[in-house]
């Protein structure tokens, strides 16, 4: 995630973000002002205005930030929000219906409903080191292969990979995991397909991808 902090930003004395192994940055704060703390545990359900832990979680934040917590704004998914009053903008989505699988524009503005935003890395600040995607993350990323002729959607809905690329697009798990098909004489991309399976249209068999080390741990 990468934070976007825009308005009377002169207000903000320090900005204290949650990254969990530092996958985490933010523009429009100089780096003297934010600090990052490695939370992985603060996230899910548990961020909900409604949910009855909301009480003891905001204890547990104000205990581990050495300070309290005045205002808790909670919400399961945003575009923008607004601090301090908590008025949050969801962002509008399309009228896509459910997700068939198969790559379309339609699909990548339900799931995303923000779109899709350029930010100059120098710009960004964060615990890591901050690049430019070769691929983008994805339902982008498989858009942005597909419009470069390296991937191909074929009749069972699968990804067939028919050129090289640099690395497969990353978080295509849970609902949106699909289904790669690497062409004979194209090499595996770099990266981690992780619940998205990768078979050889040689051989048929998962070369790559969680579905594949699960498979050979049962085996074994």
């Amino acid at each position: 995630m990468i934070w976007t902090i825009e308005g009377s930003v002169g207000r903000i004395s320090r900005f204290v973000g949650i990254a969990p192994d530092g996958h985490a940055g933010l523009t429009g704060l100089p780096a003297d002002k934010v600090s990052w703390r490695n939370c992985p545990h603060l996230s899910g359900d548990h961020w909900l205005p409604e949910n009855t832990l909301r009480a003891p979680f905001q204890e547990a934040l104000s205990t581990r930030f050495k300070g309290q917590v005045p205002i808790f704004i909670g919400v399961r998914q945003l575009v923008t929000v607004h601090v301090p009053s908590g008025r949050h903008e969801a962002g509008r989505r399309a009228n896509a219906g459910s997700p068939s699988g198969n790559l379309t524009e339609t699909q990548f503005k339900r799931f995303y409903p923000g779109g899709l935003r350029q930010i100059d890395p120098r710009a960004v600040v964060s615990p890591v080191e901050v690049a430019a995607y070769e691929v983008l993350p994805s339902l982008a990323g498989l858009l942005q292969l597909s419009r470069e002729g390296r991937v191909k959607v074929i009749s069972d809905g699968s990804y067939k990979i028919v050129k090289r690329i640099p690395r497969f697009p990353a978080g295509l798990t849970a609902a949106l995991s699909v289904k790669w098909l690497l062409a004979e004489g194209v090499p595996i991309p770099a990266g981690d397909p992780l619940q998205s399976p990768v078979f050889s249209e040689k051989t048929r068999e998962c070369v790559a991808g969680a579905l594949c080390r699960m498979s050979r741990d049962l085996k074994q």
